[in-house]
């Protein structure tokens, strides 16, 4: 059964969703990055600000790879099909 990402119509295990997701996170995790690099040159150490930006920096490392692996292999897939 196909699935449908109700907000753009798009089927969820499509190349655009994956890039859009891709893109996302990668946005995320140099947004994170960049708040951490601005609070150590500025030497500011305060937890409040530091563990967001730690969580912006991280969990995107979680998915990425995993995000990449997925379209290498369908793109595996389509090679062996096409032969």
């Amino acid at each position: 059964m196909l699935k449908i990402n109700p907000l753009v119509f798009v089927p969820v295990n499509s190349n655009l969703c994956r890039n859009f997701a891709l893109l996302s996170l990668a946005l995320t995790f140099c947004s994170g990055l960049q708040a951490i690099a601005f609070w150590t040159i500025k030497l500011d150490f305060d937890f409040m600000w530091w563990i967001p930006n730690l969580f912006l920096l991280l969990y995107p490392l979680y998915f990425i790879p995993k995000l990449i692996i997925f379209k290498y292999q369908d793109v595996s897939l389509q090679a062996k099909h096409n032969h």
